[in-house]
């Protein structure tokens, strides 16, 4: 006589082939690829709350990762030509470095060229939104008096003084 094991994976399969062959091959087909989408879609909610949650260590963690794929390249094409492998990490680096240092400081450079206009155009924007706020039947006192303190503070030299804030508020 059979073990009790052997009957139930016998019966098991004779109970799954009749029904396979009972289900038309296209609900089989959907119903296989509907819950493939369930897993995929559980799995994107699982990586992104675990990416939501750990946001302090994930995004250096991916930054890393993104830097380290761009350079190896390059590292080995430096290590393929004689130079070491802790030489051409450091090399690498260093270009890096530059090239978000000059990327920065094309940036600033722009920005404090255009400061004037920018200061202007944030002050026009303020004076409309007064405005606006005051079309639609709003009292805009409050927010005049609050942009007036934070000039006084800015021009006098408070805690949140600083040379933007100061060109911003005044």
């Amino acid at each position: 006589m059979p073990a009790l094991s052997d009957r139930i994976r016998t019966a098991g399969e004779n109970l799954t082939q009749a029904g396979l062959d009972a289900i038309p091959s296209w609900l089989l087909t959907a119903g296989v690829t509907g819950w493939l989408v369930v897993g995929v879609a559980l799995t994107l909610a699982l990586v992104a709350w675990f990416f939501a949650y750990s946001a302090s260590i994930s995004i250096p963690l991916l930054l890393a990762i993104v830097i380290g794929m761009i350079a190896y390249p390059l590292c080995e094409r430096m290590t393929d030509r004689g130079v070491p492998k802790s030489a051409a990490a450091a090399l690498v680096l260093v270009l890096l470095f530059g090239i978000v240092g000059f990327v920065c400081w094309l940036v600033l450079t722009g920005v404090v060229s255009q400061w004037p206009a920018i200061v202007g155009q944030i002050q026009q924007g303020m004076a409309n939104a007064v405005v606006e706020l005051e079309a639609l039947g709003i009292d805009a006192t409050a927010i005049t008096n609050a942009v007036d303190t934070a000039r006084q503070t800015a021009a006098s030299g408070g805690a949140t003084s600083s040379p933007l804030t100061n060109g911003l508020l005044s």
